[in-house]
């Protein structure tokens, strides 16, 4: 018979350490998986908004790119979520619109990003402001229409050829999109010589475009993209963490 002695101890610190580096590698994983599924949940339409109940469409690359994860080694956890724009698609007001949009609420509207400047004077939510501003720019659109020669005819710039019918004089036309009319018009602008031609110039764009920015709010439905994100990918996170040391 053989007799031994034994001695085993246990290092919890090894442990923790090999468990802590496996979770945040699984955490990684699982993080970057979520922000994939939510990336194509969102859809790209320009000048349209998404039902309510489904996921924001993109009205540009900014929002998608957006979506972005971190994780935390010293907790053991990871974040995912759009985060807030600082561009000037952002609500000026200070609002939290990823988490309006995730769980719905009340916004103010902020910067018209529709509007027809991105240099929009903020807080000139008047005829007289606008016209002030037009003034001083020296330039602006007179008339629209749903055609040049239609534009033309509303702002005067047609000439009567010698049959009796009216041509339209030579220039551009810019086509640009109306958030009011819901589709592309084209505009006739003009020098601003006189304050009346200031003062037609910003009825025009506020028939076009509304104002540059509003202090009212106004209420937004839900339109969730994490959580449907995360639901949809229970299956790959339980995956990354059988086995992870």
């Amino acid at each position: 018979m053989i007799r031994m002695k034994t001695r085993s101890g246990f290092q919890p610190g090894a442990v923790l350490k090999q468990a802590e580096k496996g979770g945040n590698r699984a955490l990684k994983r699982a993080a970057a998986f979520v922000r994939g599924v939510a990336r194509r949940k969102v859809k790209r339409r320009k000048h349209k908004n998404s039902p309510p109940g489904q996921p924001p469409y993109a009205h540009s690359g900014v929002f998608k790119a957006s979506i972005l994860f971190e994780v935390d080694p010293g907790n053991l956890a990871a974040y995912v979520g759009p985060q807030r724009l600082a561009s000037h698609r952002t609500n000026f007001q200070g609002q939290p619109v990823p988490q309006i949009l995730e769980f719905g609420g009340d916004a103010a509207l902020g910067m018209n990003a529709n509007w027809i400047h991105k240099s929009a004077p903020r807080g000139t939510n008047s005829i007289p402001g606008l016209a002030a501003y037009f003034r001083g720019l020296g330039t602006g659109p007179i008339a629209w229409g749903n055609s040049p020669a239609q534009a033309d005819a509303r702002a005067g710039t047609t000439r009567r050829k010698k049959d009796g019918t009216r041509s339209r004089k030579s220039g551009k036309h810019p086509k640009r999109y109306s958030p009011v009319k819901g589709r592309k018009v084209y505009l006739v602008h003009i020098p601003i010589r006189t304050d009346k031609q200031a003062e037609r110039v910003a009825k025009t764009v506020v028939e076009l475009f509304g104002y540059p920015a509003t202090n009212k709010r106004i209420p937004i439905a839900a339109r969730p993209l994490m959580g449907p994100s995360l639901e949809a990918s229970r299956a790959f996170i339980a995956q990354c963490f059988t086995n992870f040391m």
